[in-house]
């Protein structure tokens, strides 16, 4: 089976880092593989630095012509601009299946004309959660039998590497990009709440900065409250799962997260999590089994989740453990990969027998 990877975004977000994940398993795995990005884009140099055979393209346009002429089993497409480019080599190409992760929510219906000719191109659409299966069944135009659900995969943590973390600190990490959705500020509410009851915990802030003005509002809101020593900026890590066991909890304050990545990460890691109750991330934490759950914009409520893990290590590290064991079964890499290239194959299949 040959498959085809699509994905022209100049971004290097959750949605290109799977993507490159893929052609990194596929090219790893020995599978017959074709990689198409946009030429000189942050993919592209990820895909040249790692050896990955690939394609570029200047154009969406380009993109278009190659389809028609490639010769692959599957085309698997993630980036929704790019749909409109795929499902024309698909009407152009029928030897090929059209597969699209949906990573995104789905804010609204489109079942307009156009959706309706675009999605009627697709084959299989593959979503990362229940709940944005449900959405995608309900606001978009393709048939719900064409429609699979299928958690990310993390792959598991570098036993190599030996924890920093001081025992008489109490840590926190935060890992997403710097802007006012991904809830930084609500993590410096909570600080300052803590402080003021004498739990003195430290949190890491990694991640770009991708709102400057909103970063000079979290750094005066981190002078005001005077919690300089408590809280640090450390920028972009390349390797979250291997900087996580130096923490005692990794955060994920974001406001409405489709998946959470981050923290399956950290649960594959050992490490207790607190997230959002909001978007997908209910379906990773079960709260008080496997994690802790805060509700957006309630720092109080968020600064309640800590102090329970910040007072009971014991608590704390049964968290850990299941949340562990959770994502060891649901959240595993190699057992994802095995399970998408079973749909590729189902999908392939189908497509012979009509």
């Amino acid at each position: 089976m040959t498959i085809a990877e699509i994905c022209l975004s100049n971004n290097l977000g959750g949605l290109e880092l799977y993507f490159y994940d893929c052609c990194r398993w596929f090219h790893e795995s020995d599978q017959n593989l074709k990689v198409a990005v946009r030429k000189d884009s942050r993919l592209h140099k990820l895909c040249k630095q790692n050896g990955i055979p690939h394609i570029s393209h200047s154009s969406r346009l380009e993109l278009a012509s190659w389809l028609r002429k490639v010769e692959a089993d599957v085309v698997h497409v993630h980036h929704k601009k790019d749909l409109p480019a795929t499902a024309i080599g698909r009407k152009l190409n029928k030897r090929y299946q059209l597969v699209h992760t949906r990573q995104m929510a789905v804010p609204k219906s489109k079942k307009d004309p156009y959706h309706a000719l675009l999605y009627g191109q697709i084959d299989l659409l593959i979503t990362i959660t229940d709940l944005l299966k449900k959405e995608c069944e309900q606001r978009i135009p393709i048939s719900k039998d064409k429609i699979r659900r299928l958690y990310y995969g993390v792959p598991e943590p570098d036993r190599g590497i030996v924890p920093s973390k001081l025992n008489d600190v109490f840590r926190v990490g935060l890992f997403s990009r710097i802007e006012h959705q991904k809830g930084q500020h609500l993590v410096i509410e909570a600080a300052k709440l803590l402080l003021a009851k004498g739990i003195k915990a430290e949190f890491d802030l990694w991640g770009d900065v991708m709102d400057e003005q909103y970063a000079q509002v979290l750094k005066k809101q981190i002078t005001l409250h005077e919690l300089e020593k408590y809280i640090r900026f450390c920028g972009f890590n390349a390797n979250p799962p291997n900087e996580m066991p130096n923490y005692d909890v990794i955060l994920m304050p974001s406001k409405n997260e489709t998946f959470g990545l981050v923290l399956a990460e950290a649960m594959r890691a050992e490490v207790a999590t607190i997230g959002t109750r909001a978007g997908g991330v209910p379906e990773i934490i079960d709260h008080g089994e496997n994690g802790l759950l805060f509700d957006w914009g309630n720092a109080g409520d968020l600064a309640n989740q800590i102090e329970k893990l910040y007072l009971d290590s014991r608590f704390r590290k049964e968290l850990a453990c299941k949340g562990k064991e959770k994502a060891d079964s649901m959240f595993n890499r190699t057992l994802h990969f095995k399970e998408l290239q079973v749909l590729f194959s189902d999908v392939v299949k189908k497509s012979k027998h009509q």
